[in-house]
This record gives C-alpha cells, structure tokens and sequence, in this order.
C-alpha cells in the first residue's frame, strides 16, 4: 500500500502530484517521489505518522498502517480511541468489517493480496460522512 495509493484512494491523487515537497516528517526528502502523495495524505487525516516525528519512509507498511489508512478514509477514525494503536484502529476495522475471516500480525508487513481483500471488503462498508 504505497503512499501514492492513499492519495488515490480519496480520488486526490493529481492534486498529490502538485503538492510535492516538504512534509511533516524528518525522516521524508523534500525531493522524495512520494512528499506530494504523504502531504495531501496527511492533510486528509488519512495517516499522521510516528511519535518521534517520523514516517518511517523506508519501512515495509504494516497491516496496522494499512487498517489505520482504511480506517481513517471510511471516516471512521473520529470513533477509534487514541489509547492502544495499532490495535485500536485493528479492532475497529474488524467491526466494520474490513478484515473479515483474515488472520495477520499487526505488526508484519502487509501482502499485496491481503491488502486487495481488505480493500474490496472496505467497499461494502458505508462511508461516514
């Protein structure tokens, strides 16, 4: 789940491409590839990134991030307690829905295939405006 596909993911994605340079982030080049898709990304709530002030540019995503992406663009992030994370944004998305009959480790990277079912089991979930 690349950054540039949070920014598609919200139908944001020629906007991302207008927006590159700096970001939030210590650890993200102002000349990355991916600075205009992480700003509009952060800008939509979509991700906030790590404590230390990081994105952790360079790290596989985990399923963690990919359900707090998925999450937060259903509009569901306002109801998830701040306490816990990874797992509060993992519980959530389990009551929505979006990890139905999946087993993962939070904390391991994410398979393309199990981030294609989360996102078609996201599809049956209502947008929350």
């Amino acid at each position: 789940f690349p950054s540039h596909d949070t920014a598609r993911l919200i139908g944001k994605e020629e906007e991302a491409l207008t927006r590159k340079g700096t970001t939030i982030f210590i650890d993200v080049p102002k000349d990355h590839w991916a600075s205009g898709h992480i700003n509009v990304s952060v800008e939509n709530r979509l991700i906030v990134g790590y404590d230390d002030g990081t994105f952790k540019i360079k790290n596989d995503i985990t399923y963690g991030e990919v359900l707090t992406i998925l999450v937060n663009a259903l509009g569901y992030g306002s109801e998830v307690p701040p306490e816990n994370w990874p797992i509060n944004f993992v519980q959530k998305a389990g009551e929505l829905g979006i990890t139905k009959d999946m087993v993962f480790d939070n904390k391991a990277p994410a398979t393309r295939g199990d981030v294609a079912r989360m996102l078609n089991n996201s599809l049956t979930v209502k947008l929350k405006t």
